[in-house]
């Protein structure tokens, strides 16, 4: 978020024409968000699926490795790697490259989720419609916010993608396309919120 912040301030300045706006820093803060953002939702997934669907694997691989830094450390090593290719190679926003990477995740981390969500929903004790215990709704809601904002992240850059390639010559589009790309913005804006209210963190 701190990337995503830092991107839209230097557009805003261009935007208003306040000082010199630099291309390249502001690939290099909107890249996180783009690549590192996705990647980490992947992990988070595969961890949850790991913890739920295979407890005994994931509390033998946890007992020798630290998931968290290991995830994290690996991430942002191939961002910043993603960052200066892309700088050095001078690509636009726009090229094929970034939707390839953008949209590479989307698939395998809708399926850790979804089924994740199954196995919380259909084990645990007593007869199926019991019930899930408080740990399994916690986990439930949590998994289930997390696929929330995946699909407000994901769904309408996919349509607006796929929308310009089916219909190239569509000007009128182009009056929507702003508003459509804001809704995206929200979910990686509103992503911590959702994580804490999640969490009952906030007391809602």
């Amino acid at each position: 978020n701190v990337c995503l912040s830092s991107s839209l301030l230097l557009l805003f300045l261009k935007t208003i024409n306040v000082g010199h706006f630099y291309s390249d820093l502001y690939l290099f803060f909107q890249i996180p968000s783009i690549i590192a953002r996705p990647f980490f939702l992947l992990a988070i997934g595969a961890i949850f699926y790991t913890a739920i669907v295979h407890p005994i694997t994931y509390m033998a691989t946890k007992s020798c490795l630290r998931w968290d830094w290991l995830v994290i450390t690996l991430i942002w090593i191939y961002t910043l790697a993603i960052a200066v290719f892309i700088i050095f190679k001078k690509l636009d926003l726009s090229h094929p490259f970034f939707f390839i990477l953008f949209f590479i995740n989307f698939a395998p981390t809708i399926f850790f989720n979804i089924a994740t969500l199954r196995a919380l929903s259909s084990s645990g004790p007593g007869n199926g419609s019991q019930t899930l215990n408080l740990a399994k709704r916690k986990a439930f809601r949590i998994i289930l916010s997390i696929l929330m904002v995946l699909l407000v992240y994901y769904v309408p850059r996919l349509y607006v993608n796929l929308y310009a390639v089916i219909a190239p010559n569509d000007w009128n589009f182009l009056c929507y396309e702003v508003m459509i790309m804001l809704i995206p913005k929200f979910a990686e804006i509103a992503m911590p919120v959702i994580f804490l209210y999640s969490l009952r963190k906030l007391g809602v």
